[in-house]
């Protein structure tokens, strides 16, 4: 027997082991979409920390009369 003409067939990729695979695209999404949640919680945690501590300003309430 010639085992020179004995060829391996390609099996295109469908048999490689997952770190021989391409990075999918994914991936690099996942990152981003993780880095902007981050930044903006980060953001709206700030803008909660400088906002003033007295809440909503109840306009019902009577004014008190400091001038007399």
């Amino acid at each position: 027997m010639d085992d020179t003409l004995t060829s391996i067939p390609d099996d295109h990729g469908l048999d490689r082991r997952a770190d021989d695979r391409e990075p999918s695209m994914l991936t690099p999404v996942l990152i981003v979409l993780a880095a902007l949640t981050l930044i903006l919680l980060g953001l709206q945690s700030a803008a909660e920390l400088s906002r003033p501590t007295g809440g909503a300003i109840d306009r019902s309430a009577p004014m008190l009369n400091r001038a007399g």
